[in-house]
């Protein structure tokens, strides 16, 4: 096993670094990627959500005043809004409309409406750079950009996206299908000192400073997935050493694989 040094610390199989990632553990860990990281590297993971979900009752959805059917082209920016969209759809006692379009903002969750839909690419539209303005761009050569529906949270609006939408006049409604509460990770927090921190998504930073304020103030290192956790963090002024997706990789375990090869030492 490599030992590892980061600021001046030397990580080793006895001394292994903590790190807490903002996310449910993955099912079939001992076949993960991060369990294959912690047989090469001084490395101990925690995976513990930041934030809980809760959905948008009827009666809400109602009050929004959006016929939910009226709405050929659907945008999903995250696999939550992908379930809450359908399980809305269910609720309502509604199919989804065969010739609806969805634009998604990964691949991953381009894939994921295979458990939803008769998947076909021509209908469902991804980019591999998963950007918000690459999404956008897929948007613009598409015949029908009059009505899409933004699936999203109702504390979790992408102002990014909406400002791109205003640019190439793509009209838009939001609908609020569920929304974020911080979930309370104090129990964890205090159970020992975590070296690096990994937050996947805007909330869940906003999270950490809810539950314990004094994280403003401590030194960890941070690192972050997607692009709006990543701005979310420069809006915070939180320093971050790595961040997914890269050109290069996709994922945070690779991404994060990378930077303890920089930190590998001799024994």
């Amino acid at each position: 096993m490599h030992n590892i040094k980061i600021k001046n610390k030397i990580y080793s199989p006895e001394n292994p670094l903590h790190v807490l990632l903002s996310q449910n553990k993955p099912l079939n860990y001992d076949k993960c990627k991060y369990k294959t990281l912690e047989k090469i590297y001084p490395v101990k993971f925690f995976f513990n959500s930041f934030i809980n979900l809760t959905p948008i009752n009827i009666s809400e959805y109602k009050k929004q005043k959006i016929e939910i059917t009226d709405f050929n082209n659907i945008v999903f920016t995250s696999k939550n809004a992908v379930d809450y969209y359908f399980k809305l759809l269910s609720n309502l006692r509604i199919k989804p409309k065969p010739i609806n379009k969805y634009f998604c903002l990964r691949e991953v969750i381009a894939t994921y409406l295979r458990h939803f839909i008769d998947y076909k690419k021509r209908k469902v539209f991804f980019n591999k750079t998963a950007t918000i303005q690459s999404l956008v761009e897929m948007m613009l050569p598409q015949p029908d950009t009059s009505c899409m529906l933004y699936v999203i949270s109702e504390n979790q609006q992408d102002q990014h996206l909406l400002k791109l939408f205003k640019k190439n006049k793509i009209s838009y409604e939001m609908i609020f299908l569920y929304r974020t509460v911080f979930a309370d990770i104090k129990p964890l927090l205090s159970t020992c000192h975590f070296d690096i921190i990994c937050f996947t998504t805007p909330s869940s930073i906003h999270s950490l400073w809810y539950n314990d304020p004094s994280y403003k103030s401590k030194k960890f290192i941070s690192g972050t997935f997607g692009e709006h956790t990543l701005q979310a963090a420069k809006n915070l002024n939180l320093p971050i050493s790595f961040f997914a997706p890269t050109p290069q990789h996709r994922n945070l375990c690779d991404v994060f694989e990378e930077f303890l090869k920089k930190k590998i030492i001799a024994k």
